[in-house]
This record gives C-alpha cells, sequence and structure tokens, in this order.
C-alpha cells in the first residue's frame, strides 16, 4: 500500500497540482497583460511560479491577492475570463485540476483509514 500511495501522489497527483499552479498562473499573466486595470485593482497578485517585474515575490500585498483569486475563481468566473475562450478554457481546467488533486488526496487517506484499521 505504501509504495502504491508513493506511486500514486508522485506520477499522477504531482502532476495535476502543477498543472493548476500553470493554469493559474497563465490567468494572471493574462489579467496582467490584457486587463492590467483589473490586476492592479485586485493587489496585482503574482502567480505560483510567475510575478510581474514591477512586484516583489515576497509583498504580503500581492500574496493575499494571489491567495484570494485562488479561492475565488474556483467559484466565481470574472467578467473578463468570460469575454475570452481561452481564459474560459483555462479557469475551467483550474478548477478541474483543483478538485482532482482535492478528491485524489482525500481518496489516499480514506484508503489509509480504511487498510489500516
Amino acid at each position: 500500500m505504501v509504495l502504491f500511495t508513493i506511486i500514486f501522489i508522485g506520477c499522477v497527483m504531482v502532476p495535476v497540482l502543477l498543472s493548476a499552479f500553470i493554469a493559474f498562473d497563465v490567468l494572471i499573466r493574462r489579467m496582467y497583460r490584457d486587463h492590467r486595470d483589473q490586476w492592479e485593482s485586485l493587489g496585482r497578485p503574482h502567480g505560483m511560479m510567475w510575478h510581474a517585474t514591477e512586484t516583489n515575490r515576497f509583498s504580503f500585498k500581492s500574496d493575499f491577492a494571489r491567495k484570494k483569486l485562488q479561492f475565488t475563481w474556483l467559484f466565481r468566473t470574472p467578467e473578463w475570463v468570460k469575454c475570452d475562450i481561452s481564459a474560459t478554457r483555462w479557469i475551467w481546467w483550474l478548477r478541474f485540476a483543483v478538485f482532482f488533486w482535492n478528491a485524489g488526496i482525500i481518496g489516499v487517506f480514506i484508503a489509509w483509514k480504511l487498510l489500516i484499521v
């Protein structure tokens, strides 16, 4: 069971998590590039791996804005995304990847609990 868990998390779950990070970064970069006024009004959020040259990756305001968007975009679609087919696909991929990540990790914990007890 231990080996299966390690393989499952390493080969399936980590790529899913990385794809969620990439989707979020693509959306942040697109907002920065095409909707700069909204990006600034939201606190100049940075991505998981990307940040604008005029922001500091370790800025509390930018980090807080990123965390807020990570949660908000799971449940609400911004107006600028609704008008952009590519961004709509990215936000749905983000939602799918986050759901799959959470379901997979919860599944691993449930499997461990059922097999150990």
